[in-house]
C-alpha cells in the first residue's frame, strides 16, 4: 500500500467512525472500507456503488469522491478487469508452441482453439483483431514450453507489436499507437523544406 493510500484510510477510519449510512446500519466507514476493498481486487462498479453510498452520506467526504473517480475511471478503461477472461486464461498451461514465420492472425486464431481443447470446451477465447491486414499477415517466430494462455498472449502480441488488451469475453489485439517523434532543432545554416522528408533536407548556404 502506497505512503498516500495509507494516509487517505487512516483519514477514513476517524472521520467516518461515527457516521450513520440508512443500510443495516452500517457506519459509513464500514461502507468505505468495503469499497476500498472491492477496488483493489478490481470490482470497481461493486466499489462505485459503496462510495456513492457513503457520499449520499457525507456528500463533501473527500477521500470517497477520490476512490468514486479513480473507480469510474477504471470503469471507462474497460474494468473490471479480474477476475475475467485473463484470469481464466492463466489458469491454462499450453505444454507447447513452436511458429516459424506464420502469420500472427493464423497463430491467434490457433491460441483461441487451443483453449478450447486444454479447457476441454469450459473455456473460450474469442480474439479480436482491430489491427491492419497488414498487421494480421505480420510473421512472427516463436517457441514456448509450459506457458500460461495470457503468457502465449503476450509473447505474440510483443513480438508482434501489438496491442492487447482482456475484455470479458474476448481477448482484442489492436496496432500501437503511433509515436511522434519529436521535432529535432535546425543547425545553424540549414534550413528543411516542409514538402521533403527529414532524409531528403537540402542545406542552404548563408
Amino acid at each position: 500500500m502506497t505512503p498516500r493510500l495509507f494516509s487517505i484510510l487512516a483519514f477514513s477510519l476517524l472521520f467516518l467512525s461515527t457516521t450513520i449510512c440508512h443500510a443495516g446500519g452500517r457506519t459509513a466507514q464500514q461502507i468505505f472500507q468495503e469499497g476500498v476493498s472491492l477496488f483493489k481486487v478490481e470490482r470497481y462498479a461493486e466499489a462505485k456503488a459503496r462510495f456513492e453510498r457513503v457520499l449520499r452520506a457525507q456528500p463533501n467526504y473527500a477521500p470517497a469522491r477520490s476512490f468514486l473517480a479513480r473507480a469510474n475511471l477504471a470503469i471507462s478503461k474497460g474494468g473490471p478487469k479480474l477476475p475475467g477472461l485473463d484470469k481464466k486464461l492463466n489458469g491454462l498451461i499450453l505444454p507447447q508452441l513452436n511458429f516459424d514465420r506464420a502469420p500472427v492472425g493464423d497463430v491467434l486464431d490457433f491460441l483461441s482453439k487451443r483453449v478450447l481443447e486444454v479447457s476441454d470446451g469450459k473455456i473460450g477465447a474469442n480474439v479480436i483483431f482491430k489491427g491492419t491486414e497488414e498487421e494480421r499477415e505480420r510473421p512472427i517466430t516463436l517457441q514456448l514450453r509450459n506457458v500460461p494462455v495470457t503468457d502465449a498472449f503476450r509473447y505474440v502480441t510483443e513480438v508482434s507489436r501489438l496491442r492487447l488488451r482482456y475484455e470479458p469475453h474476448a481477448v482484442v489485439v489492436s496496432s500501437l499507437a503511433p509515436i511522434e517523434a519529436p521535432a529535432a532543432a535546425a543547425a545553424p545554416g540549414v534550413r528543411t523544406s516542409p514538402n521533403l522528408s527529414p532524409a531528403a533536407s537540402r542545406v542552404f548556404g548563408q
